[in-house]
């Protein structure tokens, strides 16, 4: 039989567990908020950090309310739906992001349905507050659901680059999963003991050390959305006669004479800079960066400076020559030939225009 506050030989190592987690959920909230602060202060701000942020402070704060609830002699009736509250408000700011910058195309579905979460939440409890409990694991599965989209669609973004850090947050989030469903009080019950419990905790610690490192060892979480960072690529002979070009904003409003300006400040800078290894130059707001071929050389202008778009513009270098070596050998000027490049670009950066 499983009795609340928890007594008796499990309670010191549970109540331990419990709140090294929340130590650990609470220093990676903290992280995450310095290196928002940090970005935004270098004119480089990235809502992604601020969104981790809420996510993790959220979690943590919602453990605090289940460790009064479960330890300690508080209405279990009052105290836990605080940490519901918590997790719903966590929830609706980090899906609203999410949703508004498209990483989950979903026309704020998510947001509104965590938005009704709490509207639900909040009727229950002042209808019975003793049926908020049951509702809510239901309502947490789903919220589940949600962070399990966001993780695919952030794995499918950064698989080529970062392969091993995506397996090791695969793991992340299975263990994350299994532990919070091994220390609910349905799990409890069903094993009739708090060893599963115990588990969950273990299982729970294991998945903040896969994600935690998986989050903090990547170059920015601003990697993720790299799409729409893109603006123009760009290939050139060395010598900076243009092979092909692509606007990936061709329907935003773009001033094209600045456009054709810069184009050709371009070449003109590739032909000064043929022998040089500069990689990164910065023109205004936006952010030129070069890969040099063989025989061509590859011009990314982009928002930032990421990692992963470098790792791509490479790729799309690397593979250009290979595709048209016998035809760069002895170019003749040509340039319709190259019209073909739009798939290759498409396969490699697999993004629409917006």
């Amino acid at each position: 039989m499983v009795e609340f506050p928890i007594s008796g030989a499990y309670r010191e190592l549970l109540l331990t567990l419990e709140l090294i987690i929340v130590f650990i959920f609470m220093e990676l909230s903290v992280f995450f908020f310095y290196r928002y602060v940090r970005n935004r202060k270098e004119s480089n701000p990235s809502i992604v950090e601020f969104d981790w942020g809420v996510i993790f402070m959220c979690f943590g704060i919602a453990i605090i309310f289940y460790i009064l609830s479960d330890f300690y002699e508080v209405d279990r009736l009052i105290v836990p739906v605080c940490g519901y509250f918590t997790l719903a408000l966590g929830g609706i700011i980090f899906t609203f992001h999410i949703e508004s910058r498209k990483v989950l195309k979903t026309r704020f579905i998510f947001t509104t349905f965590f938005g009704i979460i709490i509207v639900v939440l909040l009727i229950l409890f002042l209808v019975s507050p003793s049926l908020v409990k049951t509702s809510a694991y239901t309502l947490a599965l789903l919220a589940m659901v949600i962070l399990l989209c966001y993780f695919i669609v952030l794995i499918k973004d950064i698989w080529n680059q970062y392969r091993i850090h995506s397996i090791g947050l695969l793991l992340g989030i299975v263990f994350w999963l299994l532990g919070f469903a091994g220390t609910s009080d349905p799990a409890t019950s069903l094993f009739n003991g708090f060893e599963i419990r115990i588990a969950g905790d273990i299982l729970i610690l294991a998945s903040l050390f896969c994600i935690g490192l998986f989050l903090t060892t990547i170059p920015s979480l601003a990697e993720i959305g790299w799409q729409g960072k893109i603006k123009y690529v760009i290939l050139t002979m060395k010598n900076g006669v243009g092979l092909y070009s692509e606007n990936f904003q061709e329907k935003k409003e773009i001033n094209e004479v600045l456009v054709a300006g810069a184009l050709l400040g371009i070449q003109m800078f590739l032909q000064t800079v043929l022998n040089s290894n500069l990689k990164v130059l910065s023109k205004g707001t936006d952010v030129i960066l070069l890969e040099n071929g063989k025989y061509v050389t590859g011009v990314l202008i982009v928002e930032r400076e990421l990692e992963i778009l470098k790792f791509l513009l490479k790729k799309l270098v690397t593979q250009f020559e290979q595709f048209y070596a016998h035809i760069l050998e002895n170019w003749k000027g040509d340039i319709a030939i190259f019209k073909p490049t739009r798939h290759l670009i498409n396969e490699i950066f697999s993004i629409k225009k917006v």
